[in-house]
């Protein structure tokens, strides 16, 4: 792979052999025009009271570029639909609850001065950026997960490939949970599949 040149590794959240039944949910938080880190840490933080309200683990990560991923691990009984559902469902209440702040628009230009919360990205064949990833930018920035406590202190490319290894002498795998943790999101789900807004 580095002999072609290949940097960026962007997985699926699911895996061999259940390919339809994602691993994971993913909050994939980007700031508009007219936004600042400061914003897009809030509404992961949102996200962070959502999730806590609701009895569920969120494990952030800063993406290496301009925005968070808080990934939720679920029990891969879950169609991509549904994981979708579940996010667009958590994404509309904050949306609701924050309009100056957050937006579910996908056209670019109608994001201005909000954070954009993209929940297609949990559809089957979509990819993220893997954790520990090295992102293709300058200063080779690193997707690197953080703790909750941490997101006032990190910025979006903060860590990069000579810093990573020391932070994890350091202080271990923040995500290394996650690759274990599985979730059950059945009754917020199926208040999102109904249209209840709880």
């Amino acid at each position: 792979m580095a002999n072609l040149g290949t940097i960026e590794i962007n997985p699926w959240l699911s895996r061999f052999p259940s390919l339809d039944k994602p691993d994971f949910a993913v909050f994939d938080i980007d700031p508009a025009d007219g936004t600042t880190w400061p914003d897009v840490v809030l509404v992961a933080k949102l996200v962070k009271e959502l999730l806590d309200e609701w009895k569920l683990e969120g494990f952030p990560k800063v993406s290496g570029g301009t925005g968070i991923h808080i990934y939720v691990p679920l029990e891969p009984v879950y169609t991509y639909r549904e994981s979708a559902a579940f996010v667009r469902f958590a994404a509309e209440l904050i949306r609701q609850a924050y309009p100056e702040k957050v937006t579910l628009e996908r056209i670019v230009r109608q994001r201005y001065g909000h954070v954009y919360i993209d929940y297609p990205q949990n559809a089957r064949g979509q990819t993220i950026l893997a954790a520990y990833g090295v992102k293709a930018l300058d200063g080779a920035p690193v997707s690197v997960p953080v703790l909750w406590d941490e997101l006032d202190q990190v910025g979006p490319q903060s860590r990069n490939i000579k810093t990573v290894p020391d932070r994890l002498e350091r202080m271990g795998d923040p995500f290394a949970e996650a690759l274990t943790r599985k979730q059950d999101i059945n009754p917020i789900l199926q208040n999102a599949l109904s249209g209840n807004t709880m």
